[in-house]
């Protein structure tokens, strides 16, 4: 085999089609290249948690996220519109399959997502299911009220800002 790995393998075909050592470094050296380069441009894969009454800035969110004029990029995973059932079941099993595509659960912190018990219960999946979690509020600081359950699992709040955002949206997605 040495003998091989010194003239080159043969690949088959009958001609030709030898692969030289120099070739195989050559090959890993480009993939290890691309692979850095896709490293330095992931898009997050985030669950937005929020109470359906903030539904207009969290879209606001959601638009920052696709401008390309912006430095920050997540793919959205969350609901979009409200589920049309009654049935509490149906729509957890919704809501866990969004959650079990993303990384990071962003919660949207405000008085109503404080009292939120569709809030507190994603919160709750995220974390069973080993998701990141962080809250963003706007203004200059976080709302008094939190859910319950952020406050309980240490999650961390940061102010709605593009970098601000973009660090702890990766920061959660890498330290689950």
């Amino acid at each position: 085999m040495s003998s091989n790995l010194k003239r080159g393998i043969d690949m088959g075909g009958g001609s030709g089609g030898r692969l030289f050592s120099s070739d195989i470094k050559s090959l890993e050296n480009r993939v290890r290249q691309r692979l850095s380069e896709a490293k330095s441009d992931v898009s997050r894969h985030v669950f937005i948690s929020f109470d359906h009454e903030d539904l207009n800035e969290v879209n606001l969110l959601r638009g920052q996220a696709k401008n390309e004029q912006v430095n920050l990029q997540f793919d959205d995973h969350s609901v979009k519109e409200p589920y049309d059932s009654t049935n509490a079941d149906y729509i957890k099993r919704q809501i866990r399959d969004k959650i079990d595509r993303c990384s990071v659960t962003l919660v949207y912190l405000t008085d109503k997502s404080a009292t939120s018990r569709w809030v507190n219960w994603e919160i709750e999946e995220s974390l069973k299911r080993g998701k990141g979690v962080i809250g963003v509020y706007q203004g200059d600081s976080a709302p008094k009220n939190l859910p319950a359950l952020f406050v309980q699992n240490g999650c961390k709040a940061i102010k709605w800002t593009h970098d601000g955002l973009k660090s702890a949206i990766e920061d959660a997605s890498t330290k689950r």
